[in-house]
């Protein structure tokens, strides 16, 4: 028992350390990006939008992932791989997923054919992705996969970019789609103490 009152303890020092910094969930989500998922991810939404020699277009599977991420959040209370949006100009885009997809930093999974095109180099590994991933995925694909990049560019410029934009921030702060989304006082509440409790177990010695 005594172990738990000490994590216990712990938890409501990092809670009270996380609001007296004023921390962005931004930044808790950022260190604790899920590669296996993002790369699953990618995989899911290539085998779905892919042509017929299996070749994929970069920026709608950006999009269609940024938008499955969004429906996730809003849905679930979570991100489906704990990315960060980045503001580009072509619209919202997750940071670590994009990286993933660019010739410099191609580590055989996916064969980067140019700056907008890729094909897996491996088999999806289903089982890295949960049923509400695979849910929200589908959804995403659905809704967007038929988007020219016009469209999928007005829609990847929504009302967290434009506020981002705004006020010049390089990045699309989650609490802009919370706001966008509106979600509740206790939907917020709920996944920012989630998060915040992630980071510290992950914090904590084995």
């Amino acid at each position: 028992m005594q172990i738990f009152k000490i994590l216990e303890t712990l938890f409501q020092i990092f809670v009270y350390i996380f609001k007296q910094m004023q921390t962005s969930i931004e930044l808790i989500i950022n260190r604790t990006f899920n590669k296996t998922k993002a790369v699953n991810s990618l995989i899911f939404i290539s085998n779905k939008v892919a042509n017929d020699q299996g070749i994929s277009d970069t920026y709608t599977a950006l999009k269609i992932l940024y938008f499955a991420e969004i429906k996730h959040l809003a849905k679930y209370g979570r991100l489906i791989t704990d990315d960060t949006f980045a503001r580009l100009e072509h619209g919202s885009t997750p940071s670590f997923s994009y990286d993933l997809l660019k010739k410099k930093n191609s580590n055989g999974t996916f064969n980067i054919i140019s700056n907008s095109k890729f094909k897996p180099n491996r088999e999806l590994d289903i089982e890295e992705l949960s049923e509400s991933d695979i849910e929200c995925l589908d959804e995403a694909i659905s809704e967007n996969k038929k988007l020219n990049f016009n469209q999928l560019k007005g829609k990847a410029h929504d009302e967290a970019y434009n506020k981002a934009e705004t006020l010049n921030e390089n990045y699309v702060n989650l609490q802009y789609i919370f706001e966008q989304e509106n979600l509740s006082e206790s939907q917020i509440r709920f996944i920012t103490e989630s998060y915040e409790f992630k980071t510290l177990t992950q914090c904590l010695p084995l």
